[in-house]
This record gives C-alpha cells, structure tokens and sequence, in this order.
C-alpha cells in the first residue's frame, strides 16, 4: 500500500502511538458520515488494484481527499462532521472525545435540522434570537385584549414580585468566582475587571451596587392551575457583571450546556444582574390609535447595545428598590424597579394606585451574555393611573427633550400606531438593531393586546 494511502487511512506510515490510530480511525468515521448522508460509496470510480497502481496517469492519480462525493447532497451540521474529520493532516483531526463534545453532545443533535429545533423564541421572520423564555403568563390561549374588553391583561401577582435578598454574611457584594476556574481563567477575568473597573473610574461606567437573581422557582398549583414564581437575588457590582458577562460571551456552546444543562435553573456565578423591559402604551384619546414607544439607545462610549431600539424603559433592579432598607431580611419591589426606570428614562411618573397598572408577565434569559429579565408593559390609558399621569406621545417627548435624568442612555424616541400592521411593518424594518430582549417585549405586548394567533399570523406572512 503506498504511503499517500496508508496516511489517508492511518495519519502516517510509521505508526508511532496508539494516537495516531485514533485519528486514523477518525479518518474513517468521515468517510462513514458521508456513506450515511449521501448514499454514496468513498472512490466509487476507483478499483483497489488501481488505488495502488503508482504508473496511473498524473491526471487520474488517486487522492485519498477526494473520493468522488456528491457534494451537492452534503450539508448541515453533518457535512462539518464530515470535513474535520477528513483533514489531511492528521494532528488537525479531532479525536473521538473531542467530536463528541462538539458535535453530538446533549444538546446537539446533527442529525436534526436547526429548523426543527424549538428552544429559544421565535416568531416569524424573528429568529435566531437567543431569549430563553423561562416563563410567561401570555400563552397561546390568549386571545388579547382589545378582542375581548372584559377586564385588563394581568401580571404576576404583586406577592410574587417582592422578592427575598440574600446577604453574605459580611454583608459584602455577591462577587464570587466558580471555583472550578482554573489559573487562567481566573487571570482572564482579572484583566476584563480591570478593563471595566478603569471605566469606572473614567466616569464611562458606573460601578454600582446591583442585584442579581440567584433563584428562580416558578409552579401552576392548585385546581385554577394559577401561577405562582418565587425569586431570590443578592448584591452584586456592576464592574464584577460586566466582566462575567465577557467571560460567559467568550465561552464555546459546549461549555454553556455543560454549565446550564437546564436553562429554567439559575447558573449562581454566572447570573451577575436583572433587568426589567418595561413597554410603554401612551394615551391619545378616544378614536386615536395609541402609539407604541421605542426608545433608542445613544451611541456615547461604555453603552451596552448603542444605536439599538428598546421598548419603552429598561432598567437594572438596584438597592434604590429595597422596600426598607433598615429591614432584616431585604426585599427588593420589582414594581419599583419598573416604575423608577419608567421615570428616570422616559420621565414617566407613577405613583401610589398608578402602579397597578404596571403588568409584569414574561421572565427570560438572554442566553448569549447569560443576562436574566422580566418584562411586560404599562398602559396609560389605564384608568387606575391618575388623569394627570395619562400622557400622550406629545406630553411623553415634551419631558424627554425637557431632560430626563438618564436621557444620556437615549438618544430619540420614536413612536408607531399600536395597530397590528404598522407595528409588524416597524419591527420588520428595524428588527436587527433590535436591543436582543426588545424583540421579545414587542411581540408579548402584542400578543396580549391583538392575540397569540392574530400575531403570529402577521410576523409569518413577512417572513421572506
């Protein structure tokens, strides 16, 4: 047998170590995947005796990497199977654990088409969009609001959304490090903390005391099947999360299904923050549709997402929203979170009964930077909100240009006619400067107000 062969099957002629038997079987396992995934033969044009024959014409010469494959019929995760494992050196070829690891781990299965595949949420042309829904209270039952008029969308009860915090018992920020970490890893998060914390001190960031969810327990009890969710959170800081959040960003997908195998469960060192969508319905009056506010993200130096659309305001939960910060144990009020990110951003003001009108419903995971939320939306047509806190768009941009305190993570707002159409037409045209949970917080708006099925219905004939 020549020495192009035998290293096509083997990875070398002078067999050196039981690894170079590996990869040469992994040569092979190749060549078997392309048999499954085609149906055809490897060097099916070719005869063995004419596989060794040295005196064959240059331009018939057997190559052991082109074995006559029908490359129009391969593709799909297996096709990459298929390549790696036929590279021709033999060193570059992965051994059996690593091909395992990458390609047919517990959360990849290369013989399913990515289509088929239902984990994050998607909605029509919406995809890709990496917001794992953890859980939510508008299903695929409702049938919205303005459909039925009976009485107004409800969120999570007000019980469930003041929540426990737990303190170290020195008291000092949550800021711990998995303790699996090995000496460089620890050192790349030192360098990413130390990026950040030079920000910090460069007036580009805030380091500020934030809080983080730690846990997340959600239950339909009892004949009603009502739905009930526990949350616990604890101190952390904002320069220890932008770094965790570099540090999770820069880990493979094997590594994240290995850290979270279950999505629904809380990761403890790697859930640094929380933060709350909340969207705004404005009030123009009777026989005037309402309009649908979209903030956009300003481009200064240190902003997460600049130049992207939110919905509405978007705020981090913080020790502003302690219900009493003297008490033992803490609670945190997510209402408060909401309504401070309302007022601060938008110069939204809600107090006393207005804040029943804030419906908090969806609690989601942006997978890819490993950041949990809640979001849902507050209408200001609501008549528990005073009159004089149902604004119009007119009223809402006359305070944002007057100058809300953190008109410097905004830079305009835009508004769209809260009507199934123009609503689908803005985020189809405008949908890849999307903040990630933005696209998530617009179609559960949506869907509580024109229904699950009319909503679908609409992001589905625009997915072209």
């Amino acid at each position: 047998m020549s020495s192009e062969r035998s290293e096509g099957y083997s990875g070398s002629s002078n067999l050196s170590s039981q690894e170079d038997l590996k990869h040469g079987d992994i040569f092979s396992f190749g060549l078997v995947i392309g048999f499954m995934h085609t149906g055809e033969k490897p060097w099916n044009k070719w005869k063995t005796l004419s596989m060794d024959e040295p005196s064959l014409p240059e331009n018939g010469k057997y190559d052991p990497y082109k074995e006559n494959m029908p490359m129009q019929k391969l593709g799909g995760p297996l096709k990459d199977v298929y390549d790696v494992c036929r590279r021709e050196k033999p060193e570059e070829r992965p051994g059996a654990e690593k091909l395992m690891k990458d390609y047919f781990s517990s959360d990849k299965n290369p013989y399913q088409s990515e289509a088929l595949k239902a984990e994050f949420f998607v909605c029509g042309f919406l995809k890709d969009t990496k917001i794992f829904v953890a859980d939510s209270l508008v299903d695929e039952t409702s049938e919205g609001y303005y459909h039925r008029r009976s009485e107004r969308p409800q969120g999570y009860k007000m019980e469930f959304l003041q929540c426990k915090i737990i303190l170290k018992p020195n008291k000092q920020p949550n800021c711990d490090l998995p303790p699996d970490w090995v000496e460089e890893q620890r050192e790349t998060y030192k360098a990413s903390y130390k990026k950040f914390k030079k920000q910090a001190k460069d007036k580009i960031i805030d380091d500020n005391t934030i809080i983080a969810l730690k846990k997340l327990v959600t239950d339909r009890a009892g004949e009603e099947e009502d739905q009930k969710v526990e949350m616990e959170f604890a101190e952390t800081t904002y320069v220890h999360h932008r770094a965790m959040r570099e540090m999770w960003s820069a880990l493979t997908e094997h590594q994240r299904s290995e850290l979270v195998s279950c999505k629904g469960i809380v990761e403890p060192y790697y859930s640094t923050s929380f933060g709350l969508h909340v969207a705004v319905l404005t009030n123009e009056g009777p026989g005037k549709p309402q309009k649908f506010i979209f903030p956009q993200r300003s481009r200064r130096p240190g902003m997460a997402s600049p130049g992207a659309f939110t919905c509405g305001a978007v705020e981090s939960c913080s020790v502003k929203d302690y219900i009493d910060p003297h008490a033992d144990p803490l609670y945190l009020s997510l209402i408060s979170t909401a309504a401070r990110g309302l007022e601060e951003e938008l110069r939204v003001e809600l107090r006393g009964g207005d804040l029943e009108a804030i419906c908090l419903s969806t609690i989601y995971l942006k997978y890819d930077t490993h950041e949990w939320g809640i979001c849902g939306f507050v209408d200001l047509t609501d008549e528990r909100i005073s009159e004089d806190h149902r604004l119009s768009y007119n009223q809402l941009k006359s305070r944002f240009t007057a100058g809300p305190k953190d008109k410097f993570e905004h830079e305009t707002v835009h508004a769209v006619d809260f009507e199934l159409e123009p609503m689908v037409d803005f985020v189809r045209e405008h949908y890849q400067t999307f903040a990630s949970s933005a696209k998530l917080v617009v179609v559960k708006v949506m869907q509580t107000f024109f229904g699950v099925h009319e909503v679908e219905r609409a992001f589905q004939a625009r997915d072209m």
